[in-house]
This record gives structure tokens, sequence and C-alpha cells, in this order.
């Protein structure tokens, strides 16, 4: 780790506040105490940056250290956490729509049984009619007719 980059990112990451405030630069030096145009020395890199000049500048963006740190310097062990949780969810949803996939295929394959089933009995039905066996209309009994 290269101490002078981590300075660069650091203040970058100032700048970024910075400009996403409500503050002037200016401001951001004033409310937090130092002399006109200390701001800008610090972050053209040509005044040694302390934790002091951080945690004072922090404080008039409202922006808490530990936010600001855990920003640049996430935990490894929760960025991993959050991929295996999100690759957990992926393959949760993958096996979720396989699953569906495969419910709807055997819904789709068992209503073509059905329509083939009902159009057997419908031949069947028709087969007895023309035998004579079975009647759809007559006095109500739709039941079979006795010859």
């Amino acid at each position: 780790m290269d101490p002078r980059y981590e300075c660069r990112r650091v203040l970058d990451e100032i700048r970024r506040l910075i400009k996403r405030s409500p503050f002037s630069q200016r401001q951001v030096e004033a409310r937090a105490g130092f002399s006109r145009g200390y701001l800008s020395q610090l972050l053209a890199e040509n005044l040694d940056l302390k934790l002091v000049h951080i945690i004072a500048i922090l404080e008039v963006l409202e922006v808490s250290p530990g936010h600001f740190f855990r920003t640049l310097y996430p935990d490894p062990r929760e960025s991993a956490l959050a991929r295996f949780k999100s690759r957990s969810q992926l393959a949760a949803s993958a096996a979720l729509n396989r699953d569906l996939d495969a419910l709807y295929d055997a819904g789709l394959e068992s209503l073509k049984q059905l329509r083939r089933r009902l159009e057997r009995c419908e031949d069947a039905v028709e087969r007895l009619e023309r035998m004579g066996l079975l009647s759809r209309t007559g006095s109500g009994g739709g039941g079979p007719q006795r010859p």
C-alpha cells in the first residue's frame, strides 16, 4: 500500500464530498477553522494531510469518519458476503425459474393428455349414439336408452 496514493484517494473523496455538499470550499475551510487558502493547499497536496484535518472537514460536511473510511476501505468480508448473497439469490432465482418452467411444461403436458382423453370420450359417445345405445336427447334422463 503506497501512502501517497492512499492520501490522494482520501483527498479525492473529500473533494467529491465537498462538491456534493451545500458548502463552497471556502465555507468548509472557514467552518473547519482553517485559515484562508489552507484547504486549497491541502487539496493540492502542498501540505501534509493529517487526521485532524480529515476529522474537521468531515465534521463540517456532517459525514461520520466511520462511514468515510468504510467507503474508502470496505471490509473484504462484507464484500465477499454481499457477493455470496447476490450469487445465492441468483442461483435460487435460476433454480426457481427452472422449477417453474418444469411445472409449466408438466401442466401443458397434462392439458394435452386431458384433451386427448376428452376427444376419446367424445368419439366413444358418438359411436354409442350411432349404435343406438345412447341418445343425448330424450326425456331428460340423459342415461343410456334401452332397446
